[in-house]
């Protein structure tokens, strides 16, 4: 259980990164974007071009309305009485816990449970695919872990929790050229080259073109006061990938079981699809329970950085997820979330009172970079951007009931 301080809050409901409309109009149309039916369903309108909202109800682990798995116990640690650090004996019980088998039906192997109490890490801890460090509360009175590791570097940003999965996700050599016109935002149909190559079932990257005329359209590479370090708009910054996966392929049109997350425009360099070949991401990788505290100078709380940054990382994950975190005075973030991730949910968490200069690229409490990414009944206090996407974020990311 969180407990909100109501004093100043901001209710955040869904949000998705909408980089690109096809084909701007001033056409009006009167209907809603989204709006319940004679039957109780949501029913999605488009607009004169054919833009429609996309579907979020696909983010979170397993595509959403799915419990997460409880990971049987595999080893348990108590407090080590006098120690400065517990880094080793914990990693070495985590690393025993993914020689645990594999359960078929959900990739999970087993948890390390760390009794109540206080524990201390000079280093980061790796969770694997397959385990779960759990805790006993994300109370102060629960299972505390005290970040107590330090930059290495100027450009080192350390991380107490690590989750990796496997390698990139790889794709067949030959390109398939979409066909339209323009594809809009949120549908699920186009036409490609080929077509007939793909079978249901097959996994699809799919890749939108970013283009400088584009750039120039948007006015990207005007920008007249940029910001100390920024810089105008490129193409090969702004090129988009996303996964999906082949529902149909009937003449040159194929039918895809997620939505274009952003419009495909031959004015601007179209897309085109690859088969994926392999992809090596792990899955059922999570942290539940905890209370995570950075150390930091008192009395600094707005100019000292030399300590912990991220509560929590993940990346090279499917299927995997964070619940009932609290995380003190971290640099940047409770959880974020790289783009090499995909169905993750990050649920009743807490960001609290980062430690940290206030300006870019601080106090980000929830990060979700990666694909089809939930946030829920999640609070941040005293943070910058708490609920936030970057620039080549292609989501849909749904930060549902969070406070800040």
């Amino acid at each position: 259980m969180i407990l909100y301080n109501p004093t100043v809050t901001v209710r955040v409901g869904l949000f998705v990164l909408l980089t690109s409309l096809a084909i701007p109009s001033d056409a009006r149309d009167s209907r809603p974007a989204v709006a319940q039916d004679s039957t109780g369903h949501l029913a999605y309108n488009g607009d004169a071009f054919g833009n429609i909202v996309p579907d979020f109800s696909l983010a979170g682990y397993r595509s959403g309305g799915v419990p997460l798995p409880d990971a049987p116990v595999a080893v348990t640690l108590k407090p080590g009485i006098g120690s400065n650090d517990d880094s080793e004996r914990i990693q070495a019980a985590i690393d025993q816990a993914a020689k645990a088998p594999q359960r078929q039906s959900d990739g999970v192997r087993g948890a390390v449970l760390l009794k109540r109490g206080a524990y201390r890490c000079g280093t980061t801890l790796h969770i694997p695919a397959g385990v779960t460090l759990r805790g006993e509360g994300q109370g102060a009175d629960g299972s505390v872990i005290t970040a107590t590791m330090l930059p290495r570097s100027a450009n080192d940003k350390p991380t107490l929790i690590q989750m990796s999965g496997g390698g990139r996700i790889a794709v067949d050599a030959t390109a398939h050229a979409v066909l339209d016109k323009a594809v809009p935002l949120g549908v699920l149909k186009m036409k490609v080259a080929g077509a007939a190559s793909f079978r249901a079932g097959d996994r699809v990257m799919v890749e939108r073109k970013a283009t400088q005329s584009w750039i120039h359209d948007l006015k990207m590479d005007q920008i007249a006061k940029l910001p100390k370090g920024g810089q105008q708009w490129k193409p090969d910054g702004y090129t988009l990938r996303w996964q999906s996966s082949i529902v149909a392929a009937i003449g040159d049109t194929v039918t895809l079981d997620t939505p274009v997350v952003c419009a495909l425009e031959q004015i601007y360099g179209g897309g085109e699809l690859r088969k994926i070949t392999a992809d090596p991401r792990g899955r059922a990788a999570a942290v539940e329970r905890l209370r995570l505290v950075s150390v930091y100078q008192r009395g600094m709380e707005t100019s000292d950085e030399n300590h912990a940054w991220n509560a929590i990382a993940m990346d090279g994950l499917v299927d995997s997820w964070v619940r009932e975190v609290t995380a003190l005075h971290f640099a940047f973030a409770c959880v974020s979330v790289g783009k090499n991730a995909s169905r993750i949910t990050v649920q009743d968490c807490a960001m609290l009172d980062g430690v940290s200069e206030v300006k870019g690229g601080r106090r980000y409490s929830f990060c979700g970079g990666g694909q089809y990414v939930l946030v829920q009944r999640c609070y941040a206090r005293n943070g910058r951007h708490d609920f936030v996407n970057g620039h080549g974020d292609v989501g849909p990311t749904v930060y549902l009931d969070c406070l800040a």
